[in-house]
């Protein structure tokens, strides 16, 4: 027998967003550790078990849930939701390179740092980190912008705003280091 209380599609309060976005995460690190060896998918297996489990478990306020249904929408989440991870694990990549980039140069002790690949390894996996990231946010932005039926009377001009800025932040960023690279790789011609 059902109850005369439906439940949504789809809900997101905060902790539901921090879970499913956890386990995009985890689903990252687990593809980076089959992908490159040096990485732990223990770690990133554990991330995930606890992602799911917090996901499935969570009876918290649906404050937030979608009244519009589809698979549209459902696509555009989710896509937002792995371009968020993606850019997460760039993020923390960062912050890793720039502590041990500092250990190495103040010639101070790797500690736990020790374990961590190379910089070069580090560099590269957070610029393929942030550049899909970049990618996939471009594809939501497109997405949104394509499926969304009204933006003002739907509340969504900061998501719209925050995301625009994030995506020029990005292409700058990778911009810069497109031509960095370019710089660098180019051999320079003596007169």
């Amino acid at each position: 027998m059902r109850s005369g209380i439906s439940r949504p599609a789809l809900a997101l309060n905060t902790t539901d967003a921090a879970s499913i976005i956890g386990w995009a995460i985890a689903a990252i690190a687990i593809v980076g550790a089959a992908w490159r060896p040096r990485f732990d998918a223990l770690s990133g297996i554990l991330l995930l078990v606890v992602g799911v489990a917090a996901a499935i478990t969570n009876e918290g306020s649906r404050d937030f849930a979608l009244g519009q249904r589809g698979w549209e929408l459902t696509a555009h989440i989710l896509i937002a939701v792995v371009a968020y991870a993606l850019v997460s694990v760039g993020a923390v990549l960062a912050v890793a390179l720039t502590v041990l980039d500092w250990r190495l140069h103040h010639h101070q002790p790797l500690g736990v740092m020790r374990t961590l690949p190379s910089v070069e390894a580090l560099e590269a996996g957070m610029f393929q980190a942030i550049g899909a990231g970049f990618a996939l946010l471009s594809l939501t932005l497109f997405s949104g912008f394509i499926f969304v039926q009204d933006l003002w009377g739907q509340h969504l001009e900061h998501k719209v705003i925050l995301s625009c800025l994030a995506w020029l932040i990005l292409a700058v960023l990778l911009v810069g280091r497109w031509r960095s690279a370019g710089v660098v790789a180019s051999p320079q011609t003596g007169p």
